[in-house]
């Protein structure tokens, strides 16, 4: 440690004792509360910013696992102009280790603005990060003193973030350590790994004897003791090791009985019953028996021996504790790879009635009555089984409207969507060259009539039927062109909407004979077009009820039935589809022609795995071929 680092401890410690308690307290309470550095360090910032009503604060952490940055602004501070400011100030701390202000004045007013920085303090009082607070002062000499009490706060900070990466490196010491997972994996089996770490930390500890025993719910199987090559379970000393391990096993903790002679203080005596019965069987010995946990339960228990002149310490049992919690996840994994489908089975049986008979098994016994509930509902109930398909407003039946000869169009009276009556005008051709042609025919049909009654009364019999035929002949084109006429004027047959036909921007043009002109559908019938993909339209029958949701009006539900399935299928962008008609029962009157929903489908009643299961079989069936 640096002189000047030294001396700035030495002035932080003196700086502490003026911080108010209440604002010391809350950075601790902050500290007990967090789960990680990061969350502390953010809410450890804020609480410093509130206190010394700063604009602006920073703080820079490095921990053993990242570097940390983190800022806060107050409701009514704006942190883009101080930024490069505030990250100078948190450089210059870092490289010196010691408190940093700038001062900024305004041109005008008596107040100012102070970046105020000091160091962040790990537990060896080394330079860890900084903390940085913009705050308005009024003179040099009050942002040396907030730096000054700043001090204090940044050391309280960096400790408790030390404090806090301690607690959780502690909390996942239990995880499976790569030494202890080498070991387990060059193991073929858990007696021989059992066997490895009781001959390993007899030697390391002394003692003169070390075993190891698996826990099998409320009992212990001693799996191996040190020197020796096999366990014989019914042996006096075996019997003897099990008691003491299962009563480790019910206090939860470990559990020692030895001579305390001078180790009185650092001796850590239980009186338990049957660890001082094996204490007095080996002779006095030092006898001791720590659990082993993995993922929060005791997986296996340690007992050791040795000679009562060396007897254990609470810090021995420590260091102990510490080298073989790592082996109780590797004898479970190790445990769990030799294991076959049944052993699985069992086990993990065992595991769930084990956790049941915990404390609050009442909540756990509920959950497993709503599970098993849940699982018989899913196994033996049914449910109506309903097709959401979509479906299209078609009008029941369609009047086209075609031209009936050849000729211009004069006049266009409807579009498509007008509601329109019965024999009321649509559109109406141009006759003028058929009334020429119908004039020059009359004239025709007369002047044969003429001649022919001229060449009757001159005897001429032959000639006077050929003129009666060109009349008749005449006339029949007469007709024709006048039905013409009488066709001219589009009407519409019924009254209904006008579902197609815009002839306004054709006016003047011609029309061929047979052209389609006008779709007219009466309102007074209504009826469904439903797209049904193949892999469902087996499940359709003509007759089926079901429903209809517009999207013009989703609260508004028709009933509608099925009244025709269409032979054959037709594919629809890349789907195959089946087109299927419903009538609807009562026809409502917002519904057009054109507007589109949603149609369900009542298939009927199936189990209720089916109903969830079934387009996944489906698939399988298809894919698979089961």
């Amino acid at each position: 440690m640096s002189a000047a680092t030294t001396q700035h401890v030495q002035e932080t410690q003196a700086a502490a004792n003026e911080l108010p308690r209440e604002f010391v307290h809350a950075l601790v309470a902050l500290a007990h509360r967090a789960h990680t550095t990061g969350n502390f360090a953010r809410a450890a910032l804020a609480c410093a910013g509130r206190h010394f009503h700063a604009l602006h604060a920073r703080i820079e952490l490095r921990t053993s696992a990242q570097v940390l940055n983190e800022s806060w602004t107050a409701e009514d501070g704006d942190p883009a102009f101080w930024n490069s400011a505030a990250e100078q100030s948190l450089t210059e701390v870092l490289a010196e280790g010691e408190p940093h202000t700038k001062l900024f004045r305004q041109r005008s007013g008596e107040l100012a603005l102070a970046i105020v920085a000091a160091p962040v303090l790990d537990a060896r009082a080394c330079v860890a990060g900084a903390l940085c607070l913009l705050v308005p002062v009024r003179n040099q000499a009050e942002a040396e003193r907030l730096a000054l009490e700043l001090s204090p706060v940044a050391a309280l900070v960096g400790l408790s973030a030390h404090s806090i990466e301690s607690a959780r490196a502690v909390q996942g010491s239990n995880a499976l350590s790569p030494q202890a997972l080498r070991r387990a994996s060059d193991t073929s089996s858990r007696l021989e790994l059992a066997i490895t770490i009781t001959n390993s930390l007899r030697t390391k500890t002394g003692s003169d004897q070390v075993a190891l025993g698996l826990v099998r719910g409320k009992q212990v199987e001693v799996l191996s003791i040190s020197g020796l090559d096999e366990v014989k379970q019914q042996s006096h000393g075996v019997v003897a090791l099990r008691g003491v391990m299962e009563e480790c096993l019910d206090h939860g903790d470990r559990t020692v009985h030895q001579q305390l002679q001078d180790f009185r203080k650092a001796s850590d005596p239980t009186g338990h019953r049957l660890v001082r019965q094996w204490h007095q069987e080996v002779g006095g010995a030092a006898v001791a028996a720590l659990p082993l946990r993995t993922r929060g339960r005791i997986s296996a228990v340690l007992a050791l021996r040795r000679a009562a002149e060396h007897p254990f310490t609470r810090e021995e049992l420590d260091e102990i504790a510490r080298l073989v919690d790592p082996y109780g996840p590797a004898l479970d994994l190790v445990e769990r790879a030799h294991q076959g489908l049944r052993a699985h089975a069992r086990r993990t049986f065992d595991e769930t009635l084990e956790r049941l008979r915990a404390p609050r098994t009442v909540r756990r016994a509920l959950a497993l009555v709503a599970l098993a509930g849940a699982f018989l509902w899913l196994a033996f109930g049914t449910r109506d089984y309903q097709l959401s398909l979509p479906a299209r407003v078609i009008p029941g039946k369609a009047l086209h409207l075609c031209a009936a000869f050849e000729g211009p169009l004069a006049q266009a009276q409807a579009r498509a969507g007008d509601s329109v009556q019965a024999g009321e005008l649509l559109a109406r051709f141009d006759t003028r060259e058929l009334e020429l042609e119908r004039e020059r025919l009359e004239h025709e049909r007369k002047a044969f009539e003429i001649e022919g009654r001229r060449a009757f009364a001159a005897g001429q019999l032959a000639q006077s039927e050929v003129c009666d035929a060109r009349a008749a002949e005449s006339a029949a084109a007469l007709a024709l062109v006048e039905r013409k006429i009488a066709l001219s004027d589009v009407r519409a047959p019924v009254s209904g909407v006008v579902l197609a036909g815009d002839l306004s921007k054709r006016v003047g043009g011609i029309f061929a004979k047979g052209e389609a002109l006008f779709e007219v559908a009466p309102m007074d019938h209504l009826a469904l077009e439903i797209q049904v993909p193949e892999s469902s339209v087996g499940w359709l029958s003509i007759g089926q009820a079901g429903r209809f949701a517009g999207f013009a009006r989703p609260e508004d539900r028709q009933e509608i039935t099925l009244t025709r399935i269409a032979p054959a299928a037709q594919v629809q962008g890349t789907q195959t589809v089946f087109s299927v008609e419903a009538g609807s029962v009562e026809q409502a009157a917002w519904m057009r022609p054109g507007m589109e929903g949603m149609a369900l489908i009542e298939v009927g009643e199936r189990p209720l795995w089916w109903v969830l299961s079934h387009q996944a079989l489906d698939w399988l069936h298809m894919h698979v071929w089961l």
